[in-house]
């Protein structure tokens, strides 16, 4: 095998083994790196726990003789083999939507969970209704973050394919029904490419049964995440692309160009999904066929224009889309939301924290170790495995290098991206999920394969191949407990929260009432401040200073917004466990006094209920959703909406439905 796949498993084995990621406990990362660098030290703890144990296992069952064990492998081989390869495809393709649709119901209640779907979600129930932007919110009643001013009102920051997609989704009442048919479309066209591409086949099979039933994958699927509609668009460019990449009939111009169309069109769709994603697997294609020394230049450079010309369609609606809404056709709305600092490359981040390749390194280590448990469950280090695999492995085929490459260069652009999210597992990662899965089985059976069948001397009765069936084994079976307890702990997210907002019934207007700083920073937004201008303002201010800029007792000059991640005001907790920062000294009004005092029986987020608003004349049914912002302001809304309750926590942490006037005396201590 060619050196440059050695040293690609060498970086692999020695971000994924080492601790790498404890790099992140640097003051100048912020809060951002000291979570991530916890989750990926508790993750490595699961993972070689787990091994040991796994291990403890495989060694008794290193006594089974290597011939059993040999036909068990046999046998589930001709299995996986036995079906046609569109059969398996749509066999697989059907476990994965129904198996996210469970998932959808079981786990999450059909309910958004992270900001950027949420945002998504809302922008594209409004263009369902009719609107192609939420209406103006001057007073932030129903604002949210990852949103961006347009065009008089407000959208999400997002390219607009997936926007698109769930406002389709939502228009056909069936929004739920978006994550299921992108997942089974991505496993589809995944196992077709496989089949084309993988010499191991059974191998490349079974690492497509385990992504259609990956948690990781499900997850994101479940809960309208974007990166299960790139995972779909990818997976059919993959597809058409493969068919292309080993075809040994180099002269079928016209089948050639036709599915490498194909495949710019997907690509195309993956750029205004996720344009980072679509870029990548571009140059990935385009690499590909530019190193392809048996034809003429001319010949691959025509082919690498026929990718173009597919893709370019999508990225002149992307042009025209940013052009509209943020000004300029090359101009995306994470630019409008967080400034410059948004941008690829090294520096500091929207939020004040260093982000130089150190950071990037150490951010990469913590999503492989994340990836090697999350992508399973199965504790096993799957990621320093495939590392292994390529440093041991005496040949790659042509197909396993195009693979291997695809899954490989994301985690490589992604060291210029500042952003790197570990909940449910690492986000920028998923759309390429499946690609990992497939590697990490081919990594597993031809480690396996090099392993001798037994002992020489006085121990060949004993058999490595069996140890590692054994312990392959006994991982999987705690990787279905670690499932149960990933999700119990994602089940928690989508709270009863809606159910009892819900029954205000339609026409009904329910403050929701969120935390003192949420409020804060929605209220700025609604002035027109750029989210990171927001982040600024809220952690490196005391949140009572910024409460009085606010209401004009301040000047804006008094407010730092200069990003940093130190010396910073001390953190500390409301009565009711919500953040806020102090400065020991500075004043503290009766204004900001009353903002802690409305909080303190608790808090609920109104983001998820915010998106599952009512809209007037669409979707009704629902009631109407707003933030809970004191009973001054809240009278120029409920002044068109007569019927009003207010959704707060009880003494028991319950969330219940109050009169407006009895809650206002509650929280506020002021009876409209």
């Amino acid at each position: 095998m060619t050196l440059p796949w050695r040293w690609v498993g060498g970086i692999l084995v020695l971000l994924a083994f080492t601790p790498i990621h404890n790099w992140l406990r640097d003051p100048l990362t912020g809060l951002a790196g000291a979570v991530t660098a916890d989750i990926a030290a508790i993750a490595n703890a699961l993972i070689w726990g787990g091994t040991f144990l796994a291990g403890a296992v495989g060694i008794a069952m290193g006594r089974v003789r290597a011939d059993r064990t040999e036909a068990w492998t046999t046998r589930i081989s001709a299995l996986l083999l036995r079906p046609h390869p569109i059969t398996f495809a749509f066999a697989m393709a059907a476990v994965a939507g129904l198996a996210t649709i469970v998932v959808t119901w079981a786990v999450f209640d059909f309910q958004p969970v992270l900001i950027d779907t949420i945002a998504q979600l809302t922008h594209a129930r409004h263009i369902a209704a009719g609107q192609a932007v939420a209406p103006a919110d001057t007073l932030g009643f129903f604002r949210m973050q990852q949103t961006v001013p347009a065009a008089g009102g407000w959208i999400s920051q997002y390219p607009p394919m997936h926007v698109w997609l769930l406002a389709l989704a939502t228009r056909m009442g069936a929004t739920w029904m978006l994550g299921p048919v992108m997942f089974a479309i991505a496993i589809f066209f995944m196992a077709r490419a496989v089949n084309v591409l993988m010499p191991d086949r059974a191998a490349a099979r079974f690492g497509i049964i385990v992504a259609a039933i990956s948690p990781f994958m499900l997850s994101h699927a479940a809960t309208y995440m974007s990166h299960t509609t790139t995972a779909a668009f990818i997976a059919i460019a993959i597809h058409a692309f493969a068919r292309v990449w080993m075809s040994e009939d180099a002269t079928a111009d016209t089948p050639a160009f036709r599915s490498l169309a194909i495949a710019g069109i997907a690509v195309g769709a993956a750029f205004a999904t996720r344009p980072l994603s679509g870029i990548t697997v571009a140059a990935v294609f385009s690499a590909a066929l530019l190193m392809q020394k048996h034809e003429s230049l001319g010949r691959r450079v025509l082919r690498v224009a026929v990718i173009g010309a597919g893709a370019l369609p999508m990225i002149l609606l992307v042009m025209w889309y940013n052009a509209r809404y943020f000004g300029s056709p090359v101009r995306f709305g994470y630019d409008v939301a967080l400034g410059p600092a948004a941008g690829l490359g090294f520096g500091v981040d929207p939020w004040g924290n260093l982000y130089g390749l150190r950071q990037a390194v150490a951010y990469t280590s913590a999503e492989l170790v994340a990836l090697s448990l999350q992508l399973f469950e199965a504790p096993i280090p799957l990621v320093t495995l495939i590392g292994l695999y390529l440093l041991v492995t005496p040949a790659l085929a042509r197909g396993e290098r195009l693979l291997l490459a695809l899954t490989f260069t994301p985690l490589a652009v992604n060291l210029l991206y500042w952003h790197h999210g570990l909940f449910m597992g690492p986000r920028m990662l998923n759309e390429h999920g499946i690609l990992w899965a497939v590697t990490a089985m081919i990594a597993l059976a031809s480690i396996t394969r090099l392993v001798p069948a037994s002992l020489p001397g006085a121990l060949q009765r004993y058999s490595p191949r069996s140890f590692l069936f054994g312990a392959y084994a006994t991982a999987c079976l705690a990787g279905i407990l670690l499932t149960q307890q990933r999700f119990a702990g994602y089940s928690s997210v989508p709270s009863k929260a809606y159910a009892t907002a819900s029954a205000a019934g339609e026409g009904t207007l329910v403050f929701i009432h969120g935390g003192w700083g949420e409020r804060l920073s929605m209220r700025l937004a609604a002035r027109g401040w750029r989210l990171d201008q927001v982040e600024a303002a809220l952690r490196q201010n005391s949140t009572c200073a910024v409460q009085r800029m606010f209401d004009g007792e301040l000047a804006a000059d008094s407010i730092d917004l200069k990003p940093r991640a130190i010396n910073l005001p001390t953190r500390m907790e409301s009565p009711a466990g919500n953040p806020m920062r102090v400065v020991e000294g500075e004043p503290w009004t009766a204004g900001c006094a009353r903002q802690v005092r409305a909080d303190t029986a608790g808090v609920i987020d109104p983001s998820g209920l915010l998106a599952r608003s009512a809209i007037p004349g669409f979707m009704s049914g629902a009631p109407l959703f707003a933030r809970d912002l004191g009973p001054e302001i809240n009278a120029s809304l409920r002044s068109q909406h007569p019927q009003a309750r207010v959704l707060l926590r009880d003494a028991g942490g319950s969330p219940v439905l109050m009169p407006y006037d009895d809650a206002m005396q509650l929280l506020w201590g002021t009876r409209p």
